[in-house]
């Protein structure tokens, strides 16, 4: 009887224990700042709470860096005018058109500085009968046979000098006797021209170049008689 009456009371004493647990009032939380002043933790916080002012020296300075290495570097320029020049002239030409048509021969790194003309050096004076110069000496050649086939036979060829490529056709002490020569020329078709020794002149082409132009092989390419050194004009 003892051990029923105990039993129904501890079955009694269990389900008043259950009843309160299940009807008990929920905890209150407890406020994060308690947390912090109690157990001294530092609240975390997101990136994007953080303002902008509290971004780390190190981001900024390492994009300074950066920033530093990548601007150009500016290299020391060697001026064009400090290049060492060298100045020549070419020639003798007949007339300036044939200083031209050399001048298109030219090899590259030359800069044309201009044509000069002076009187030819006088050979005692006179009147001369001549051919202008041709083209080549292939064209000077045909003409020459023209010429000779049409019964002249008082010429040459001449192969240098600033009349290169003409073909003289006599010299006469007398204007007026150069003059009927010239008409008895003229009459059988060619266009012979009466030179006077006191109106002949040659022409030069000037040039600049750089130091390692190779000055005599572009005389050889033109044409050209010689090639003198000169100095350059200042500035």
């Amino acid at each position: 009887m003892f051990i029923r009456a105990l039993i129904v009371s501890l079955l009694v004493l269990n389900l008043g224990v259950a009843v309160w647990w299940l009807l008990r009032p929920a905890p209150l939380p407890v406020p994060v700042s308690a947390l912090q002043s109690d157990r001294k933790l530092a609240r975390l916080r997101l990136v994007s709470e953080l303002p902008a002012a509290t971004e780390p020296a190190a981001a900024t300075a390492l994009a300074d860096a950066d920033q530093a290495n990548s601007a150009p570097v500016a290299q020391p320029q060697t001026p064009t005018d400090a290049r060492p020049k060298r100045c020549y002239r070419f020639g003798p030409f007949s007339d300036a058109a044939a200083a031209a048509a050399a001048w298109a021969r030219m090899p590259a790194g030359a800069q044309r500085i201009g044509t000069r003309d002076e009187p030819v050096p006088s050979r005692g004076g006179g009147w001369d009968v001549v051919m202008p110069a041709q083209a080549d000496h292939a064209a000077t050649q045909a003409l020459a046979q023209r010429i000779q086939a049409a019964g002249f036979r008082d010429y040459y060829i001449i192969r240098e000098g600033a009349a290169a490529n003409g073909i003289a056709l006599g010299r006469f002490d007398r204007e007026a006797t150069a003059r009927r020569h010239q008409a008895a020329l003229q009459a059988a078709g060619f266009q012979a021209q009466i030179v006077g020794q006191e109106n002949l002149r040659r022409y030069w082409l000037e040039v600049e170049t750089d130091a390692d132009f190779a000055a005599n092989a572009a005389r050889a390419r033109i044409g050209a008689e010689r090639m003198q050194s000169q100095a350059c004009a200042a500035g």
